[in-house]
Formats: structure tokens, sequence, C-alpha cells
């Protein structure tokens, strides 16, 4: 056992670790991913885990078999920069955002969770010197479709004087 051997420590007791380690034993680990079929198998089990993804798909680049590549913010730099990991190392970087069995992704807690946006979301607000925003109005279906033709006819419009190089006037 890694325990014995020095490779972990722990501040618990050694009954303690014992009985956790029992409870844990039967659980469904998946450490390796050699155990899928094949890599689509392994895409449509991930995202069961994932409540939203760790990491946006337009941030992925392009790269062999070998290598993950994916863009990252460097703070120190103040620039975006190509982060390159080997699939083990990816994935186990990922396997940290996937939740254990039966747990669930939290949203809002404290002052901000759905119970109590009713009761203390006005305490909360003052504390932060801020007052509630009124709730928009309501617009009107009908409202809505004319919107919806305006925002298409001005994308035509601006296609068409792309295309034909003319410049499009605000009126």
């Amino acid at each position: 056992m890694a325990l014995e051997a020095g490779q972990l420590s722990s501040d618990r007791s050694w009954p303690e670790l014992m009985r956790l380690f029992k409870e844990h034993y039967t659980r469904l680990w998946i450490g390796d991913v050699d155990c899928f079929s094949s890599k689509s198998a392994f895409l449509r089990y991930i995202p069961r885990y994932l409540r939203r993804p760790p990491l946006a798909e337009y941030r992925l680049i392009p790269s062999g078999d070998q290598e993950v590549r994916f863009l990252t913010e460097d703070k120190k730099l103040g620039r975006t920069v190509t982060t390159v990991y080997t699939v083990r190392e990816f994935l186990a970087l990922l396997g940290d955002h996937v939740l254990d069995r039966y747990r669930h992704g939290v949203r809002y807690f404290g002052l901000l969770a759905p119970r109590s946006i009713g009761k203390d979301y006005e305490v909360f607000l003052a504390l932060l010197g801020q007052k509630r925003r009124p709730r928009p109005r309501r617009i009107r279906y009908a409202d809505s479709i004319l919107l919806v033709q305006e925002a298409r006819t001005l994308r035509l419009l601006r296609l068409l004087a792309a295309e034909t190089g003319s410049v499009l006037r605000n009126y």
C-alpha cells in the first residue's frame, strides 16, 4: 500500500484511513482511459459528469495524437499563450473536474442560493451599496418578431454592402 511505502501521508489516524479505504474500495474507479473501446466512447462517457466544461472548445488547437494543445491566459504576461500537455496529463487534469458519483455541481450557494435570494437578497445588496434593479418589461410577441426581422434585414444589408463595396449609412 502507498501509505506503508511512505508514498502517501495523512493527518488521519491509521484505523480511520483503513476504514476510508475499505469504504471506497468497491467504487468504480476509472484511472486509465485504455479501458474504453474508443475515443468516442470516452467522449460519450465524460460529459455526463461535467456540469460545464472546464475548457471551452474554441480554445482547443488541432494537434497530434500524442499531445493536447489549448489556449490559456497567462496572468503574468497579460496575454494568451499555448499550453501543451500529453494526453495522459490532460486527462488527469480533466479528471479533477469530474464530480464523484451521485454528486451534483453547485451553481449558487450562501446568500445567492435560490432559497435565500427571496429573503436575504435585499440585505446582500445593501451591504454592497446597491439597489435591486427593476424587472424589465416583457416584450410583446409581435414586437419581438419585428426586432428579429429588423436584425435579419440589417444583416442582409451589411452582407450586400460588403459584396458590392458600397457604404451602409445609418438613417
